[in-house]
């Protein structure tokens, strides 16, 4: 199994839930508050070669990640992207999207929503630290 991607978004230190087939952590690739990413446990670069096991799996993740996300730092409107332009390995971009600016550890987080497309922004460029808290916080308000 290739860990990867796994790897790059650092694991170890960024989990907020494993789901069984899906792993959700927070960004390290941080665009917004709450920036996640959601990534299937085994290596797979086809969305079309997901197991029935795990796009049920995906369903599940999906409710939960945004319930969380809602509950953690009410976003107005959230974007899925599966791109998988740098990492081959299946995966989604979970962007909370923002009218207005939100603070967060002492952090403001300035979205631009009615701008476009915020993988067009500037990296945030967050400590551990402060992801420890988006994270943590995340993991308080998921199932």
């Amino acid at each position: 199994m290739s860990h990867e991607t796994l790897l790059k978004f650092e694991e170890d230190k960024n989990t907020i839930k494993d789901f069984g087939y899906w792993k959700l952590l927070v960004s390290n690739n941080t665009r917004t508050l709450g920036n996640c990413v959601l990534i299937v446990n085994r290596d797979v670069r086809r969305f079309s070669e997901l197991t029935p096991e795990e796009v049920v799996n995906l369903g599940i993740a999906v409710k939960e990640t945004e319930n969380a996300l809602q509950s953690a730092f009410q976003y107005d409107k959230i974007n899925w992207l599966m791109l998988m332009m740098k990492d081959p390995q299946v995966h989604f971009h979970v962007i909370p999207r923002y009218k207005e600016s939100k603070q967060f550890a002492n952090t403001e987080f300035v979205d631009g929503l009615q701008e476009g497309d915020p993988l067009m922004y500037d990296k945030i460029d967050l400590s551990q630290e402060v992801l420890n808290l988006v994270r943590d916080e995340l993991k308080s308000k998921i199932n």
